[in-house]
């Protein structure tokens, strides 16, 4: 069993510290935080719904659906104005009729948009997407059931959703917003750490979420603190989503001493004597 290891190392002080050029795509099988706010429309998407800035964008209860997987992801990126359609296929693998419940907002402190279904499976696991608004998409296996994708955002969104029938797909429309982000996820090849953010200032009890692909259902956490960073103080466990197809999700706990911190969380087997993933500077206080 492969696994990950966050391990968290206490520096304590005196330590070393006009025409619109469009685009099309399809993805191929393989701090401050804001308030949840409506903005006027901006010179791109057609006038219709209003868009939303931060928080909840929508949600839909859809009980009796046949979408059962994530189907292929298309977009289309014009000037000031980004289109993602999501199809949903059934557990044989045609369109589906249905469209799964679906919850849209935004994880404010690190600029992503989560759109979370109550699918089950997917065709694909992320992809590159790099258009003005949206830099990379990952599909994830979630904690609590149902999938989520997530689009990690390269500027200032506003979004709105919407969900047709025959065939069951999502729409998620996009033009730039107004707030710029503080943060961004910190990834690796096999790791997305969603929360905490790089040289965030943080509580000392401390909840490292993310994801993970492809390393084992068991994440563990271990933190270390002294002059010479090799005491172990604390060690924690946690069990990942399912990620042997995609994505999967994962959060642990740590109870961390006030200083500056470096959090390092990757694969404990990779690279025996060291780490293979991420790592960033915290504050815990």
């Amino acid at each position: 069993m492969r696994a990950v290891i966050l391990c968290v190392v206490m520096i304590l002080t005196g330590c070393a510290s006009n025409g619109a050029e469009v685009t099309t795509s399809v993805a191929t099988v393989t701090q401050p935080s804001l308030s949840a706010t409506t903005q006027p429309l901006v010179v791109g998407c057609p006038v219709e719904e209003q868009f939303t800035e931060g928080g909840l964008i929508d949600e839909f209860d859809n009980t009796g659906s046949d979408s059962t997987k994530i189907g292929l992801v298309r977009w289309q990126a014009e000037e000031a104005c980004e289109t993602f359609e999501i199809e949903f296929e059934t557990a044989e693998g045609a369109p589906a009729t249905t469209p799964p419940s679906v919850r849209a907002e935004f994880i404010d402190e690190v600029g992503v948009l989560r759109i979370s279904t109550s699918a089950v499976e997917t065709v694909i696991t992320d992809q590159l997407v790099e258009t003005a608004l949206v830099k990379r998409l990952y599909v994830v296996r979630a904690l609590d059931g149902g999938m989520f994708i997530d689009l990690h955002l390269a500027a200032p969104t506003q979004a709105r959703i919407d969900l047709t029938s025959s065939p069951a797909r999502l729409k998620v429309e996009l033009q730039p917003g107004i707030v710029p982000y503080s943060a961004q996820p910190v990834t690796a090849e096999l790791i997305v750490l969603t929360f905490p953010s790089d040289e965030a200032t943080i509580p000392t009890t401390l909840n490292v979420e993310g994801y993970a692909r492809g390393i084992g259902s068991d994440v563990a956490a271990v933190a270390i603190v002294g002059q010479e960073g090799d005491d172990l103080v604390v060690e924690a466990d946690a069990t990942t989503a399912d990620n042997t197809k995609t994505w999967g999700e994962f959060r642990v706990a740590l109870e961390l001493m006030p200083g500056p911190v470096a959090l390092f969380v990757g694969d404990r087997d990779s690279d025996p004597g060291g780490f293979e993933g991420v790592s960033i500077d915290l504050v815990a206080g």
